[in-house]
């Protein structure tokens, strides 16, 4: 001591100071560990007297680390308290089987022998099989038990762990009759360590053993044989045997694993044998082939397309899943184009099952999907499903096509619009909204997304349509209109009653008008007085048509309401709500209304006139009549617009000689006409070709076209024929000119005319039918590629019979189909009559070679055919 004392004085200072620091860190290290030895003891002494209270008392304060750290300690514990199971109270059971199993070694394995066999003797095992001395240590243990429950024990413990099976057996050799006895443990960790050690054995015992294991009731074992059973010294029966055993997990076995593991197994050994016979399996046997095929194999893709296309979800389901897997999906929605229709439905029919299954991982593709036949697709099922980004997408990109170029895309437009109408996202509602306000006066797609708003994302899509209501250059009002009232009224009511009640210089009268349609429309019960105080925002005509609105406030508040009105002082309010009654039907508002005939307002005086014709009034009709004769002109106007569409024959004679009363203004004239064109009479005809035949005024004489160019119905199209059979030739162009004007209404309904085979009328309809355009328009139609179509022109041409007609019909004679040749034949037999023989001989001397060859050929036809 005296040494190392004289010696520690030579040292420097520095040296010294150090010296004595890690003296003293290594003196209070020893300390400190004596110290949490003591502690640790006497916590587990306590642990020992009280078990209940080992987390309050031990293992709050110690964690895995600490248990390895302890083993020692814990050791000794447990053996000063052998009533009490100190290891499995503070887990150092657990922990030590896991240091074992992560680092084998014979201390640790000892510990587990020792303290955790019950746990960890099947680590013990394994750990074994690494580590030389563990095998030794294992080995003396078995020597020490060699009876089965022994190796039953070690099984048991364990929990399905993988080991070496071969190396096991050269382990357990000498046990191996007792390993065989295993085969039939109730207990499946039994079998499963008997079964890995087994599969190296050749004995015949054992190789029965693994045959009845392919039946075991645990899919671990079935799993076990089916993958390592070896086969190479099978014979061609025991080969068979197997393959038959893999097929029937394959299809019949109802654990994943083991049916994947069959399918690995029957792809490995057995590539070359053939396909299973899908259509003889049972559905659950289907549900598991589906689900084991191969990605990379096409023929496996293919059938899966097959069974997307059947009826069953449940297949469907396993289908869509493996063709999404193999990315089948993704390029049947990505190679799809216009140009081949009848892949497009093939592809999208597929796609739409794949969803019905809520397989649409493929829809992640159309950020990058270029065809806008791939957008297509993805409208019609983002509307159901998939998220807010992908529905924005579609919309952006739809929204950037040129709808004029290509019905395609309008095709493509309206899908995507409409999809993302119906999405509850915000992202498509205010890329929508934007777009609609940007594209307000493109009339068809302002029009087509109008009609796909419905009721959601109000908050999006309100501010836009107010915004649009206050633009008086945008047109689509009835759209508008009709988009408005699917949104809750709560988000844009105040704004409408503000804008109805606002002076008439702040808002352009067409802004008022269309927030007082809306609000009409609502036909809340709340909003009557202003609506009735406010009609004469409406002009008398838009009043009239706004009349059904008010037709549902037809109860005694609004009968009140509209009495007070009709006995009140301002003129213009009585006038519009006298245009609106009629069509609550009300027969109480009769008599104030033919009271306001005589009213001192002209606009009271004209609705009034209205009002009455449209109630059925005939009482008044000659005191209407009077109004023509009123001093105010728009009276007078009102009075004959009204008296032309409701007169009857007597009153219509009135307007015989309007048009050339030079007593009276044009305004009138016209309003009488206007009205003729919507007039039910017969007479009204008469009286417009009248006005044809006068020497009218270019403006009248073209109010006079449009008018009878209304006139559709059978009774007026006879009148009108039955003009131009009397009339001159100047007058038959005029009539033409009607025809012409009415378009393919009047057409179809000419050719009805000439089914009902009324002679006198036959030779002035097909001469306007020539004058048309009509014939030469069903010529052109036997070309048509659809025989159906070809059928009906020849079938029209024959009924027509002119000239012009034949000269087509004969085109036909040579018609692929059969029914098309048989018309022309018996439309050519028909001209044997004098008037028939005439269009035989025209058409033997056309100009055009070929209708002289193809008349000559048909009338042989013909004589052969009369002569057989």
């Amino acid at each position: 001591m005296t040494v190392l004392l004289e010696q520690i004085n030579r040292l420097p200072d520095y040296a010294v100071g150090v010296a004595l620091v890690v003296a003293a860190v290594l003196i209070g290290s020893v300390i400190w560990k004596g110290v949490s030895r003591s502690l640790a003891m006497r916590r587990l002494r306590q642990v020992a007297e009280a078990p209940e209270k080992v987390e309050e008392l031990f293992t709050r304060y110690y964690g895995a680390s600490d248990l390895v750290k302890m083993a020692s300690t814990l050791e000794n514990a447990a053996k000063r308290h052998p009533d009490v199971d100190l290891i499995r109270l503070t887990g150092a059971d657990e922990v030590w089987i896991k240091r074992l199993a992560e680092r084998p070694n014979k201390r640790w394995a000892e510990r587990v022998l020792e303290f955790a066999q019950e746990k960890g003797l099947f680590t013990v095992f394994l750990s074994a099989l690494k580590q030389s001395k563990c095998a030794h240590l294992f080995r003396n243990w078995l020597s020490e038990h060699e009876d089965l429950l022994a190796l039953r024990k070690v099984a048991l413990s364990g929990k399905g762990e993988d080991f070496d099976g071969k190396q096991a057996g050269e382990m357990l050799q000498d046990r191996l009759d007792q390993i065989r006895e295993m085969m039939g443990d109730p207990l499946w960790p039994s079998r499963y360590m008997a079964l890995k050690v087994l599969l190296y054995d050749e004995d015949e015992r054992s190789r029965r053993a693994l045959w009845e294991a392919f039946h075991d009731p645990h899919s671990l074992v079935r799993r076990t044989v089916v993958e390592e059973m070896k086969i190479e010294d099978v014979d061609e029966e025991g080969e068979e045997h197997l393959y038959t055993q893999l097929l029937r997990l394959l299809t019949d076995d109802f654990i994943f694993e083991v049916r994947a593991a069959a399918k690995q197994r029957l792809a490995v050994k057995f590539p070359d044998r053939p396909h299973i016979q899908f259509e003889k399996l049972t559905k659950v046997q289907k549900l598991h082939v589906v689900e084991q095929l191969d990605p990379a194999s096409n023929e496996d893709r293919d059938f899966a397309v097959s069974v997307l296309e059947g009826k069953d979800d449940e297949l469907s389901l396993n289908a869509a899943r493996f063709l999404n897997e193999a990315g089948v999906l993704k390029q049947l929605f990505l190679n799809v184009d216009f140009s081949d229709r009848t892949a497009l439905e093939r592809n999208r029919a597929l796609l739409e099952h794949a969803a019905a299954v809520n397989q649409i991982d493929f829809l992640d593709a159309l950020p990058t999907a270029e065809s806008p036949a791939s957008w297509l697709i993805a409208a019609g099922l983002l509307s159901k499903k998939g998220s807010d980004k992908l529905g924005l997408t579609l919309v952006e990109k739809a929204g950037g096509l040129d709808v004029s170029t290509a019905p395609e895309h309008r095709e493509v437009f309206e899908a995507a619009f409409s999809c993302g109408c119906l999405r509850e996202g915000e992202g498509s509602a205010k890329y929508i909204a934007g777009f609609l306000l940007k594209n307000r006066y493109d009339a068809y797609k302002a029009s087509f997304i109008l009609g796909q708003l419905d009721g959601r994302n109000a908050g999006m899509y309100v501010p836009v349509l107010l915004q649009l209501l206050r633009d008086p250059q945008f047109k689509q009002l009835e759209e508008l209109y009709a988009a408005l009232l699917r949104f809750d009224s709560s988000f844009y009511l105040n704004e409408l009653l503000d804008i109805i009640a606002a002076d008439r210089d702040e808002h352009e009268h067409q802004v008022r008008i269309a927030a007082f349609q809306v609000v009409g429309r609502l036909k809340l019960p709340y909003c009557l007085q202003t609506i009735l105080e406010h009609l004469p925002i409406l002009p008398l005509e838009q009043a009239r048509e706004f009349a059904r609105h008010l037709a549902d406030y037809s109860g005694k508040e609004f009968v009140k309401r509209a009495q007070a009105i009709l006995a009140g002082e301002d003129g213009k309010v009585r006038a519009a709500l006298i245009a609106a009654l009629p069509e609550t039907e009300n027969k109480d508002f009769v008599k104030p209304i033919r009271e306001a005939l005589g009213d001192a307002d002209p606009y009271v005086r004209s609705a009034a006139a209205w009002a009455l014709l449209e109630y059925g009034d005939t009482r008044s009709i000659k005191q209407v009549r009077e109004l023509l004769r009123d001093p105010v002109e728009t009276v007078r106007r009102e009075a004959a617009r009204a008296l032309g569409e409701y007169g009857n024959d007597t009153t219509l004679s009135y307007f015989e000689e309007l048009c050339n009363d030079q007593n009276e203004v044009e305004s009138v004239k016209l309003a009488a006409i206007k009205g003729l064109a919507f007039s039910k009479q017969e007479k009204a005809v008469d009286i417009l070709v009248g006005y044809l035949k006068a020497d009218v005024t270019p403006i009248l004489e073209e109010e006079v076209y449009s008018a009878l160019s209304r006139k559709l119905a059978q009774k007026e199209l006879m009148a009108l024929v039955s003009h131009l059979k009397d009339a001159e030739h100047d007058m038959r162009e005029k009539l033409t000119h009607v025809f012409t004007r009415m378009g393919y209404e009047s057409e179809a309904m000419l050719v009805e005319l000439l089914r009902e085979d009324i002679t006198s009328l036959r030779p002035y309809i097909t001469s306007v039918l020539e004058e048309t355009g009509f014939i030469d328009h069903t010529i052109r139609k036997l070309s048509h590629r659809d025989p159906q179509i070809r059928r009906d022109a020849a079938e029209l041409l024959s009924l027509i019979g002119t000239v012009a007609a034949f000269r087509g019909i004969v085109l036909a004679a040579r018609d692929p189909d059969e029914q098309v040749r048989v018309l022309v034949t018996k439309a050519l037999e028909r001209l044997n009559t004098k008037g028939g023989n005439e269009i035989l001989q025209q058409l033997q001397e056309d100009p055009d070679p070929k209708i002289r060859k193809y008349t000559l050929w048909a009338l042989e036809r013909i004589k052969v055919r009369n002569s057989s």
